[in-house]
Order: structure tokens, then C-alpha cells, then sequence
């Protein structure tokens, strides 16, 4: 016997776009389509996004190539947060978003306005969840300033339910990495170059707060080039789980793929996965029995020393027994608690062998409010079972 389960998914996405232009100043929108439609996202988190609800042709043509992109993936739900000129956050989905909020951090003399989107999904995985989705991009300059922006967004991120945050926070984690490539790879090029030395500080606070890094649970052995989001072979774009996945959902991947250059960073990619039997309804001739279906007396005249007096198989009650063992509900006998003997016979011999069983439960206001054995009118030498389910 097989059972056809359910599988719902939702699968989220985090990528910088690098202004919708790769490292030769081309436009990349085309090319990201093409890498990410494959993939069928749920839901986008981008950053570094180009953006503008003013009607065409009265700005650059590259402020409409979110738009754009929206099409070419057909993700037609979209938000924005602009935390410059047309300049931003931003995410596509595939379901209708609610709830959508922008945060701004406060103003950091010679830095960046930075910005955090949080958005809901009307879909199931958000329902079970109660999930709250937020996507950011942390300033490029200072680690000390990056902590200062993700304490103050901290302050707006919901405490209940799950909340998925998602990035190019410009900090590293150190674990990503063998010492000996993080010599050369990162503070000797960094020392080089004159840039910030690397840090850890804003990644270590997410994990004080209590948030879950989605890559590294599910990749614990990858490190130095395996790490790599960015073209200076670092991990600065994460997706952070925080709270209880419930109602059945588990993280079943969370992976780093490449954009194939179409811009200057890698994106990070997670599934979610929720796996249901939901209802089960079996029906037929089992040709087996229920023993509380007679009373002694019945059982003894007309079921065994009649079998015994035709030679045929003693009564057994096995696979009945292995049904409710396996969870599956007598629908009869649920609906007629008191009901034995003749009234509980679908075949000419005396016997209920026809069932109807349930596994499973029901949902959404439906019920169960009627099943019963009909009678053939010996048109057949069996009787049927019926059962009726409504929904208020």
C-alpha cells in the first residue's frame, strides 16, 4: 500500500546586485535571470538595488531593471526600501507580501543611511511560522559602525515566532577559514591595500542574539574557498534563522552559488521543506474481522462453528488489529459505538469484512457525521459502507 505525501517548500534567497551592472559596467539583469530562474526562489533578498516608481524615461533607464528582473523571474511581488537616491534593498516574491516596514539606521557622520526591509509572505511556511522576513545591507567601511546599525535594527525585529534575516553584512566569521589562508587571502590583502583589517564582531553578536547561521549548519566541514560570497574570498552574505521551526518544517538545504560574475558576489540560497501525509481514506474488502463487532453467543453460532463445520479458515482479527495499530480509524464503528451482530454484517456470511478507514486528521471545519452499512438488495453478496463528511 502506498501513501502519496505531501511536500510543500519554500525556498529563499539573499543576493547583491551590484547595481544591476557586472565588473565590465554591462548590465546584468539578463544574466541573473538566467542563473536564478533555475533555481525558483519563493522569495529574493537583494541588495545594492537600483529602483524608482516614477514613470518611464523620466530617469536612467537602469532604475527600472528591478522591475525587470521582477518579469524575467515572474516574482511580481516586490518591495523596496530606499535608503539613498533610488538606491537600496529589496525583495521579489513569488506570494502576495504584507506587513511591509522599512527601518532606517541612524545618521553615522561619513557614513551611509542604511536600511532593513521586513516583510510577511501569505504563504504556508510564513503561517506555520509566524515568520517575519528582513533583508539588510550592512556599511562597507567599519566594523564598529556595522555593530551600531545591526544594534539599532535589532530594536525593531519581532522577539516571537521565526525570523529570517538576510545579507551582505560586510563582517566575517573567522571559522570560515584556515589560518594559513586567512593570513594570505585576507589580513595580509587588507594590510596590503590599507582597508579594514577583518573583524568578527557584528557576526558573533547575531549569535549572542541568538541567531542561527543557515550556511554554516548545514556545511560544517567547508571552509577557505568553499566560504567565499564576495571576490575577496570572503563569507559576508548570510542567512540568519532565529526561533523554533514548527508545524513540520525543517531546513533541508542552505547552499552558496555562484553568479558567474554577473556581479561581485556570490548569493546564498535556503530550503525549507514540510513533508504531510494529510488524510488518508482506505476502502474495501479486507476479508478480515473486528471480534467486538458480536457478541459470544453470535460469534460462536455463526461465525466459528461455521467455519469449522465448512472446513474453512478460523476467524482472525489480525489485519484489523494492525490498522488501529497503524494509527487508521474504523469509520463504522466510530459512528455506531453500540451497534453488533446481524446489524454489523456486509457479506452473506454474518460478517463485517468491508471497511472504511481514516488516517489522518480533519481539517479546515470538515467532519464526519454519518457512515453506515447499506444493503444490496442481493443484487451482490456483500453489503456497501457508506460515509458522508460536511463542512460547516
Amino acid at each position: 500500500m502506498n501513501i502519496i505525501k505531501k511536500v510543500s517548500q519554500f525556498r529563499i534567497g539573499t543576493l547583491n546586485v551590484h547595481f544591476f551592472t557586472d565588473s565590465q559596467k554591462q548590465s546584468n539583469v539578463h544574466r541573473l535571470a538566467q542563473i536564478l530562474k533555475p533555481m525558483s526562489f519563493d522569495l529574493l533578498g537583494l541588495q545594492e538595488v537600483l529602483h524608482t516608481d516614477e514613470p518611464s524615461n523620466t530617469v536612467s533607464e537602469k532604475y527600472y531593471k528591478f522591475q525587470l528582473l521582477s518579469n524575467l523571474l515572474q516574482l511580481p511581488h516586490i518591495a523596496f526600501c530606499n535608503t539613498s537616491y533610488k538606491f537600496g534593498n529589496a525583495i521579489l516574491s513569488r506570494y502576495p507580501l504584507k506587513n511591509n516596514v522599512n527601518y532606517y539606521t541612524e545618521p553615522i557622520e561619513n557614513h551611509n543611511l542604511r536600511g532593513m526591509l521586513a516583510v510577511q509572505v501569505n504563504h504556508e511556511f510564513f503561517n506555520d511560522n509566524d515568520a517575519t522576513f528582513y533583508v539588510t545591507h550592512l556599511d562597507q567601511l567599519s566594523e564598529q559602525v556595522r555593530l551600531i546599525q545591526m544594534e539599532q535594527f535589532e530594536k525593531y525585529i519581532q522577539s516571537a515566532g521565526l525570523q529570517l534575516i538576510v545579507g551582505d553584512f560586510n563582517s566575517l566569521t573567522f571559522d570560515d577559514y584556515s589560518n594559513d589562508y586567512f593570513n594570505t587571502n585576507i589580513h595580509d590583502v587588507r594590510q596590503k591595500n590599507t582597508w579594514e583589517r577583518p573583524f568578527n564582531l557584528v557576526t558573533n553578536k547575531m549569535k549572542t542574539n541568538g541567531y542561527h547561521d543557515c550556511w554554516r549548519e548545514m556545511n560544517k566541514e567547508a571552509i577557505n574557498d568553499q566560504a567565499g560570497t564576495c571576490i575577496y574570498k570572503t563569507r559576508i552574505d548570510y542567512i540568519w534563522r532565529r526561533g523554533e521551526l514548527k508545524n513540520g518544517w525543517e531546513m533541508n538545504e542552505c547552499r552558496i552559488f555562484s553568479s558567474e560574475n554577473a556581479t561581485d558576489h556570490n548569493g546564498v540560497l535556503v530550503n525549507f521543506t514540510k513533508t504531510s501525509a494529510g488524510l488518508q481514506l482506505i476502502v474495501g474488502d479486507f476479508n478480515s474481522l473486528t471480534f467486538d463487532d458480536y457478541s459470544n453467543d453470535y460469534f460462536n453460532v455463526n461465525i466459528h462453528d461455521v467455519r469449522q463445520k465448512n472446513t474453512w479458515e478460523r476467524p482472525f482479527n489480525l489485519v484489523t488489529n494492525k490498522m488501529k495499530t497503524n494509527g487508521y480509524h474504523d469509520c463504522w464503528r466510530e459512528m455506531n459505538k453500540e451497534v453488533i451482530n446481524d446489524q454489523a454484517s456486509t457479506c452473506i456470511y454474518k460478517t463485517r469484512i468491508d471497511y472504511i478507514w481514516r488516517r489522518g486528521e480533519l481539517k479546515n471545519g470538515w467532519e464526519m457525521n454519518e457512515c453506515r452499512i447499506f444493503s444490496s438488495e442481493d443484487a451482490t453478496d456483500h453489503n456497501g459502507v457508506l460515509v458522508t463528511f460536511f463542512k460547516n
